[in-house]
């Protein structure tokens, strides 16, 4: 069981002083601490001359926090660190620019080695054409060409449009956190992302992690245990879960970062 913690702005701080390191090396202890088996660090951009910001931050001003970070989040817990590219179709659209693309690849081969990033979520929430899905399947295959693993976010109710990214691809994704976040119930949307996969991974049910808004009226903790206890019912094998986003649970008063990595094992695995 994997709980899946999405987080933004929170570590892309540029250049920060001695009080800001030290208020993020708390904040990644928090999280491992309290039970998140994945931390999704978004959101990157490309720009038009092929500029690679942590939010709003250059990369140039942000790689003395990486250098640091993942390591940080391992020792408290974590297992598993992503970075993530989106949502804007101009991200995607700046890398995929022939310009860019060469060096872009260069540059995140070097920051993922060297920080000891596993690999990258692909957040593409906007033109989803077949020129995009194409330009995906062959990130997808550079990306696991170098061991690093692609996970995406899903977020309009259109699972043909990324099964068919999936099906190019020779390698494909490790997983999916579908933002269950439309007008369908969650559970359609759950079994709807299974069957869509099914054939084309090896387990639809553990590939397919339900994502959840916890600013949402139905964030809360409680909540989001009975929505993926109803999923659970109908596909015993669902892996874990993401919430988006960590800056939501600390400021928020619907519980604490341990009270939300419960409610998913508890939803996934009440046994435990």
């Amino acid at each position: 069981m994997t709980a899946v913690l999405y987080c933004q702005g929170t570590f892309s701080t540029a250049n920060p002083t001695n009080e800001q390191k030290i208020a993020m090396e708390a904040a990644a202890q928090a999280i491992g601490s309290a039970g998140f088996g994945c931390v999704i660090l978004g959101q990157w951009h490309v720009h038009a001359d092929g500029g690679i910001f942590y939010n709003d931050t250059a990369l140039s001003d942000v790689g003395a926090t990486l250098e640091w970070l993942p390591a940080a989040l391992r020792k408290a817990g974590v297992q598993q660190v992503l970075v993530s590219f989106g949502p804007f179709a101009s991200d995607f659209a700046h890398i995929i620019d022939p310009t860019n693309l060469g060096p872009f690849k260069t540059a995140m081969e070097s920051l993922l080695k060297s920080c000891a990033i596993d690999g990258i979520d692909w957040d593409l929430e906007e033109s989803l054409t077949p020129a995009n899905a194409t330009a995906l399947a062959g990130l997808l295959d550079w990306a696991m060409s170098h061991s690093f693993i692609s996970t995406a976010d899903p977020y309009y109710a259109q699972p043909e449009y990324w099964n068919a990214v999936q099906k190019q691809a020779k390698y494909g994704f490790a997983w999916w956190n579908v933002q269950m976040y439309a007008s369908q119930t969650n559970e359609d949307m759950y079994a709807e992302w299974v069957e869509g996969v099914t054939g084309l991974v090896d387990d639809p049910q553990a590939f397919i992690r339900p994502g959840y808004n916890v600013a949402a009226s139905n964030g809360d903790p409680a909540s989001i245990t009975q929505m993926l206890a109803a999923d659970r019912a109908n596909a015993p094998g669902i892996d874990g879960a993401m919430l988006w986003k960590y800056e939501f649970i600390v400021t928020g008063t619907k519980g604490t970062l341990q009270d939300y990595a419960q409610a998913i094992q508890a939803g996934v695995d009440p046994s435990a």
